[in-house]
Parts: structure tokens; sequence; C-alpha cells
């Protein structure tokens, strides 16, 4: 059933698909994708370099690629809710029905038709409690591990992801306190959420190689902080595009 809903999911999302750019960040986003630049804070390094695969489709037009990328990671993350309502319930039903009302609500259907960093927040986070729960069931380290890598993966697209560290700590220490108590297993968490996180270096690299798109010039470590962190930049200048 989950399967079934997957499909039907990219077929209404194919079908509604802006066909060129869009509003908004679309064409921003868009743009940075296909030239590998930098766009508004806080950057979204990842989504741009995954974005970069999809303009490589040979067929349609970049702002069409970019769209797909957007209805893509709408399926997935509709694929892993389901998958974890199922996994919570037992209920395959509930899980359709759950995963069916998050795809097909508006303010997330609307997510899935033009280039946007959001269907791809939602997959990480889907995929993130499913993780979670799984370790919550089955005690096994290797899901913690699995678990902070797509973290630090998902602070490489978006820095909401920063609102679930109550939630998350919460559960693991009342499930297990000892795992971050042991210093090994910290160590090997902290190594897997933060060595994803490297991905933000993309951004000064691509600004000092001269990207066509660059907002807010990265050669200084004020400048950087101020980006990732979707704060202005010391001298109030946030958008500089093919300096």
């Amino acid at each position: 059933m989950g399967s079934a809903l997957a499909m039907l999911s990219f077929l209404v999302y194919l079908l509604t698909l802006c066909p060129t750019v869009y509003l908004g960040d679309s064409g921003e986003l868009s743009g940075a994708a296909f030239c590998l630049g930098v766009p508004h804070g806080s950057g979204y390094p990842l989504y741009v370099v995954l974005g970069k695969v999809f303009c490589l489709i040979p067929f349609g037009s970049v702002g069409f690629r970019m769209n797909l990328m957007a209805a893509v990671f709408g399926v997935l993350g509709v694929w892993a809710v389901y998958s974890l309502i199922e996994r919570m319930t037992g209920s395959k039903l509930g899980a359709w029905v759950g995963g069916g009302v998050l795809a097909f609500i508006p303010v997330f259907w609307w997510q899935t038709v033009a280039a946007e960093v959001y269907t791809l927040h939602v997959f990480f986070v889907a995929l993130m409690m499913r993780l979670l729960w799984g370790w919550e069931e089955r005690r096994e380290i290797f899901l913690l591990v699995v678990f902070a890598l797509v973290t630090g993966l998902s602070f490489g697209n978006h820095l909401q992801t920063v609102m679930l560290a109550p939630g998350v700590f919460y559960l693991i220490l009342s499930g297990d306190r000892k795992v971050l108590l042991d210093g090994k297993r910290f160590v090997v968490l902290s190594l897997f959420l933060v060595l994803p996180l490297l991905v933000y270096l993309y951004l000064p690299i691509r600004t000092w190689a001269g990207a066509a798109i660059h907002w807010g010039d990265q050669e200084r470590w004020d400048r950087f902080r101020a980006h990732i962190s979707g704060q202005t930049n010391p001298e109030g200048n946030m958008n500089n595009i093919g300096k």
C-alpha cells in the first residue's frame, strides 16, 4: 500500500508540476543549482548540490528539472511518513490515510510543484523520526548512528532542524541515557552528526571560485557566519550576484 500511495502521489505531482520557473525563491534556487552558486542565507548547500544533479537530467527546462526535484522528495517524504505511521500503529490503512493527508493537503502539495527547499526538509524530518522510532523499539546503536548522519544532512539543507532538538534529546535520555553518557558512543554519534556539516564549506569555496550567483560574499568568517545563520552580513549587503 505504501508503494501505491507513493506512485499515486508522484503521478498527481507530475500532472500538476509547474513546467518552468515559478514565483518566489524558485528562480533564485534553480539558478544557484544550475551554476553551483550560493543562494540567500542560510545558503542551503545540500539542496543546491542535489539540485545540480537534477539539472543534469537530459529533458525539460532547468526550471522543470528543479521542480521535479521538489516532487521527488515530496514523494519520499510521503513514503517516510507512511512507514512511520505503519510502524507505530501496525495499521496499513491508518498509514495510508496519514500519508495521503500529507500528500494532498494544500500547503504541502503546493511545495511539491515548484523548486523549494521544504519537501527535502520534510523528507529528512520524517526519516529522522522513523529512525528514532526504530531505535526506541530495538535499542540498536547503529540506528542512532544513522539518525545522527541524517540529522547532519538535514542541517545541510535547512536550519529549522534544530527545532527538533529538545524532543530528540528527551526521547533518547528517557529511553537510554547511557547512550549519550558513554564516551565512545557519544564521540561516534557526534562525529556522524558533525561530518555532514562540512557541506557548508561549499559556500566559501564556490564564492572564491567566482560562481555567477553568490549572496553575501564568504571571504571572511563574520560574513560566512552571518550567512549560514540567515543574518545580514556586517556591511548590510546580502545580495552580491555576479560580483
